[in-house]
């Protein structure tokens, strides 16, 4: 900042500084900023933040490892019936022993327009899980 005044003074010598170096310092030291308090919360203690970390951690890991221990059970078959499996049966083979209660479902895709078709051949008995549960030949 000196060797710009100096400059200055050599170009234009009628432009002066108004205040030197050492009353801009003592000016800008005597100069009081007041603190402005805002209406906000104190921040959290690290404390508190550790034990409802932990605490979270307590209760959903165990969550989180039954679920997964659950979704390791699920055995997924899939296989596609297009026009060839419109009527008649199919046979699936199941990768490993299943313990009861073994659900079934269906997927459609693409399905749109042969709906009238699958509601047709939807077995409200198998459903419902009556008498005849285990049969898949048509209505009962």
């Amino acid at each position: 900042m000196r060797l710009q005044i100096q400059f200055c003074e050599e170009i234009f010598p009628l432009v002066k500084p108004k205040f030197s170096d050492l009353e801009c310092s003592q000016a800008a030291s005597s100069i009081s900023v007041p603190k402005i308090k805002t209406d906000r919360e104190a921040p959290v203690k690290g404390s508190r933040v550790i034990t409802v970390s932990t605490l979270i951690g307590v209760i959903f890991v165990p969550i989180g490892v039954a679920a997964l221990m659950a979704f390791n059970k699920v055995v997924e078959i899939g296989d596609h019936c297009d026009a060839a499996c419109i009527q008649g049966s199919t046979d699936e083979k199941v990768p490993k022993d299943l313990d009861q209660p073994i659900y079934v479902y269906d997927q459609l895709d693409n399905f749109y327009q042969n709906h009238r078709r699958y509601v047709k051949r939807q077995n409200d008995a198998q459903l419902t899980d009556s008498d005849k549960s285990n049969d898949t030949s048509g209505r009962s």
